[in-house]
């Protein structure tokens, strides 16, 4: 009975060693899957993962997130920071086929949507892809507009008309509304700083004003004096010619 009795204690503690033992295996392997799939978020970042099963992706934001290892598979982090740009210059060929340039500056860009911005474009080069967006949309707007229409004029000089410039501003805005956040997830907004004209079109432009102000002098002359501005023109002209031919005489 006693031998038996001793039987019957060893193995039980045979059967609770085992019980343990494999109780120790699994708390192990299970602590090793989970860790695995143990995700830390940093603040401003999100982390984009795919299910496996079905695959469809989610984003995680900021904080612990348990992910299954065989089911769930991580993508890609990316930042919620805005990335704004220095002033960069965009050449575009308005709708009379005259080439000005486009200043602008990108002051907001950001992610808005992480899972468009990883499975839609390659997120590496949202930059480049972003700028000739705004290119693009750039040159839809000066195809809409002649040189002429950009211009006012003050006096002898020439001024870009402001308003044209908002509205010009914020069609792009619209248009990067619906073609990257919407599509890509990425929130976009320029502000054009200045549209340069060649050099060429802005001096026959000033020529041009300074003729048509000299044309205007004539006029009141003219009508001072009671005679036509065609003939006070020609008699200016003829003093100018004197005056000049005794100004080389002396």
């Amino acid at each position: 009975m006693a031998e038996m009795a001793e039987e019957d204690v060893m193995g039980i503690f045979l059967v609770i060693s085992f019980v343990l033992v494999a109780g120790l295996f699994i708390a192990a392997i299970v602590t090793l899957f989970f860790k695995e799939g143990l995700i830390e978020v940093a603040p401003m970042r999100a982390v984009v993962c795919k299910n496996l099963w079905d695959g469809i992706p989610f984003a995680l934001n900021k904080g612990m997130h348990q992910i299954i290892p065989g089911v769930h598979k991580k993508i890609r982090e990316v930042t919620l920071e805005n990335e704004p740009s220095d002033p960069q210059k965009c050449d575009v060929i308005t709708g009379d086929g005259v080439g000005i340039g486009i200043d602008y500056v990108i002051y907001t860009q950001k992610v808005v949507n992480p899972v468009k911005v990883v499975t839609e474009i390659d997120y590496e080069k949202r930059r480049g892809l972003i700028t000739d967006r705004i290119k693009a949309y750039f040159q839809d707007q000066a195809t809409k507009y002649s040189t002429e229409d950009f211009i006012a004029k003050e006096g002898l000089k020439i001024k870009i008309k402001k308003d044209l410039l908002n509205d010009v501003e914020n069609d792009v805005n619209q248009s990067l509304v619906d073609g990257v956040e919407n599509q890509w997830g990425i929130r976009v907004e320029i502000q054009v700083q200045n549209i340069k004209l060649p050099q060429k079109l802005e001096e026959v432009v000033e020529e041009a004003a300074t003729a048509e102000k000299e044309g205007e002098r004539i006029r009141v002359k003219a009508e001072k004096a009671g005679v036509p501005p065609w003939l006070m023109a020609i008699g200016d002209m003829i003093y100018d010619v004197v005056r000049a031919t005794k100004g080389g005489n002396k």
